[in-house]
């Protein structure tokens, strides 16, 4: 993948998952496959993320740190 493509990725996830209220954080690591998503969870409900990655064209496989 170009430079381009990279980033034009990385917004397509990072983009619809900020607009979440109660993200702080995403970091889109597409080499490992990855997206972390730092939230307050007493503002960001889980299926809302789910629904924000499925909707950006990606499959989300939760996994818990």
């Amino acid at each position: 993948a170009t430079e381009g493509e990279h980033h034009q990725a990385v917004q397509k996830l990072r983009g619809p998952i900020m607009k979440i209220k109660g993200v702080h954080e995403v970091r889109v690591d597409l080499e490992h496959e990855r997206v972390i998503v730092t939230f307050d969870a007493r503002k960001t409900h889980p299926p809302d993320l789910h629904d924000a990655i499925l909707n950006s064209g990606y499959k989300p496989w939760p996994v818990a740190d």
